[in-house]
């Protein structure tokens, strides 16, 4: 399994993130190769690893539908039978084209990003993975799976396997947070800058047939905490992900008559 660590610089008025990962449990193929992929305008600061020979970076923008545009990391290690798959990148990337509205954003005061413009070195088949990252940003009221506020920034957690980890972040959030108790869970209903307070009230009143619908179509998770995202789109986008104990669901706004 996949476990990425390090901390992540967040500039959001410049569409900036600074990342220092160390990635553990790296697929390496037998011929001692392993892909990952970083936003598209990403500088490559560092690659070191003690199994590593060579690297080299390449843009690749449409291997897979879901991903919007990236950049590909070629790394080539040495032909060990027991390799140490561990590595550790520090890169630069600039996220100043994201779509207005889209299933990922980011603007002054609202940042999303998760497997659809992914912020971590993404390995090109997805695999279930940890992530403990800290994010070192003082603008921002982060949410998410097991969230902790500290001095210089927020610790962001997933003790099970994921496929993607969001990042998600506003000014607005701490202000917009209604809490409701649900059999043994305890919800967090959030929303962002843009969203009519009618539309959060008819999201509250809906939340059990949400969830209902949600464990009909994801399965049943041990959930103890569930932040619930509402996110002022353009489209007509419901997206919806688990992140270990907690449960991130982004809704259009324009999804308004059909709650």
């Amino acid at each position: 399994m996949t476990q990425y660590r390090g901390t992540v610089t967040i500039d959001s008025r410049h569409r900036k993130l600074d990342a220092k990962i160390q990635v553990c449990g790296l697929d390496i193929s037998e011929n001692n190769q392993a892909v990952l992929y970083l936003p598209t305008e990403t500088t490559v600061h560092k690659v070191v690893s003690d199994v590593l020979l060579d690297y080299s970076v390449q843009t690749d923008e449409e291997w897979s539908p879901f991903i919007l545009g990236s950049k590909r990391l070629n790394l080539t290690f040495s032909k060990t039978e027991q390799k140490d798959n561990s590595l550790e990148l520090h890169y630069t990337s600039y996220l100043q084209d994201l779509p207005d509205g889209g299933m990922n954003q980011w603007t002054d005061d609202l940042i999303e990003l998760g497997i659809y413009t992914p912020w971590f070195p993404l390995q090109p088949h997805f695999p279930l993975s940890k992530f403990d990252i800290f994010i070192e940003d003082h603008s921002l009221f982060y949410i998410g799976s097991d969230t902790q506020r500290l001095e210089g920034g927020w610790r962001l957690k997933s003790p099970k396997a994921t496929v993607g980890f969001p990042i998600i972040g506003s000014s607005a959030f701490e202000k917009n947070i209604r809490y409701i108790r649900m059999k043994s869970s305890q919800i967090r209903l959030i929303h962002s800058h843009g969203v009519d307070q009618e539309v959060s009230n008819d999201l509250y009143n809906e939340i059990e047939s949400i969830i209902d619908l949600y464990v009909e179509s994801f399965g049943t998770t041990e959930i103890e905490n569930v932040d619930i995202y509402l996110s002022s789109r353009k489209t007509r986008i419901m997206g919806a992900a688990i992140v270990d104990q907690a449960l991130l669901l982004s809704l259009a706004e324009a999804m308004k008559p059909n709650l």
